[in-house]
């Protein structure tokens, strides 16, 4: 179902925000006005996917991982280094958890 319903778009932009949507909804249980809320601030899909991915590497809420880019203005190397993650371990971490998010989504 999660394929069928990410090739139901038919833009890369749309085909991420689909994935963007389903991994947050299935994997986070966040709503999807709540994904808004991040694209409204200005966050792309791409960094909301790496938020979600910090968050669950390192615990953080996903909330405090925004606010410290948007209202703290740490960059997305400086919150992945205050992390403790190394800068190439972040496209595995991404992989692991979009793998994660469709082979076991939250109830």
């Amino acid at each position: 179902p999660v394929l069928s319903e990410i090739n139901k778009n038919r833009s890369d932009q749309d085909v991420f925000q689909s994935a963007t949507a389903i991994l947050a909804s299935s994997y986070f249980s966040i709503p999807s006005d709540i994904i808004e809320k991040y694209r409204d601030s200005g966050f792309s899909d791409k960094e909301i996917v790496l938020v979600l991915g910090l968050s669950v590497r390192s615990g953080q809420p996903v909330e405090n991982l925004f606010t410290l880019n948007k209202e703290k203005g740490q960059s997305w190397g400086e919150i992945t280094n205050s992390l403790g993650i190394a800068p190439g371990d972040i496209d595995d971490m991404i992989a692991s958890v979009s793998q994660n998010a469709v082979g076991s989504p939250q109830e």
